[in-house]
C-alpha cells in the first residue's frame, strides 16, 4: 500500500518536472526580427526650401491621421541639414508620416503630415521618394 501511494505522488510530479525541462522555452538566441527591405526618403519642404533638422514621425498601419501626440507613431527619425529624412526596413503597407520643427529661415515652428502608401508597384530600387510639405 505504501509503494503505491508513493507512485502516485511520484508519477505525476516526474512528468511535471520532465514536461518543464523539455517544454517549449523560447530561445532567445534563435528570435529573429523581421525587417523590411523599403527605404522611404521624405524631403520636407516649406515653401521652397528644405527645412532641416526637423523631427520626423511615421506610424505604419495608418490611413488617418494619428494626431499630433508623438507618442501614437512608432518609428522617428531626424531630417538633415537639407531637410531630408530617411526611414529604412519598411514594409509595403499604409503609413502616416508628421513632421514638425523650427524653420530657422522663416522664424517660426512648422507642421506636417501626410498619409503615405508603399506599393510594389511605385518603388524603384526598393526606395519611395516623397515631398512632404510644412508649414506653420
Amino acid at each position: 500500500m505504501k509503494h503505491t501511494l508513493r507512485c502516485y505522488i511520484l508519477i505525476p510530479v516526474a512528468v511535471t518536472c520532465l514536461s518543464w525541462l523539455t517544454g517549449c522555452n523560447k530561445d532567445s538566441a534563435n528570435d529573429i526580427a523581421v525587417t523590411g527591405d523599403i527605404r522611404l526618403n521624405a524631403r520636407l519642404l516649406h515653401h521652397t526650401w528644405g527645412v532641416p533638422y526637423l523631427d520626423a514621425y511615421l506610424k505604419p498601419n495608418a490611413t488617418s491621421f494619428p494626431g499630433y501626440d508623438t507618442s501614437n507613431y512608432e518609428i522617428h527619425s531626424k531630417a538633415d541639414n537639407d531637410g531630408n529624412v530617411v526611414f529604412d526596413q519598411l514594409h509595403p503597407g499604409n503609413y502616416y508620416l508628421y513632421a514638425k520643427g523650427y524653420d530657422l529661415i522663416w522664424g517660426d515652428t512648422v507642421v506636417g503630415y501626410t498619409p503615405i502608401v508603399v506599393a510594389e508597384k511605385a518603388l524603384t530600387n526598393h526606395q519611395l521618394d516623397i515631398i512632404v510639405y510644412v508649414s506653420e
